[in-house]
């Protein structure tokens, strides 16, 4: 929120960012605030740890498989995943607040399995000969019910 730069957007972070999400992700009781800004000072400035906390960041961590959800030819635009974003998937889809605190990838994994297990994302290819049908009949069923020509 203070680049006001999606983090998992397609962006390269700078070093600042990087240290300044590294501050926000090491919150913990145990630490004060400037002991928590040395360390993420640190680790903002040591690029080969900078590097590892990106990885772990992008490893998907689950052996979930979307071709097997029948996802794998799916062509639909991305929309820029903030953290608002993800609480609005969360709450829209009823998920258990306990998540916000799971690993990205295992929550974002969450989400496109609901997605993927959604009845009403997955659209059939209708021709439009069948959609044309489709119109027929149901002018047909109001013609008759209304009792009109048209």
């Amino acid at each position: 929120s203070k680049w006001k730069k999606a983090f998992l957007g397609d962006k390269p972070k700078t070093d600042e960012e990087m240290t300044n999400y590294v501050y926000w992700m090491i919150k913990s009781p145990e630490m004060d605030e400037k002991q928590r800004e040395i360390t993420a000072r640190r680790i903002g400035s040591n690029i080969e740890l900078a590097r590892k906390i990106q990885a772990y960041i992008q490893d998907g961590m689950t052996a979930t498989n979307f071709s097997e959800l029948g996802e794998e030819n799916r062509k639909k635009g991305r929309d820029v995943l903030t953290s608002e974003y993800c609480y609005y998937i969360i709450f829209s889809n009823q998920i258990d607040i306990k998540v916000e605190h799971w690993h990205l990838n295992r929550l974002l994994t969450l989400f496109r399995v609901f997605f993927a297990k959604n009845p009403m994302n997955k659209q059939k290819n209708r021709s439009q000969r069948e959609i044309m049908a489709d119109y027929e009949r149901i002018n047909a069923r109001n013609r008759a019910k209304f009792h009109t020509k048209g």
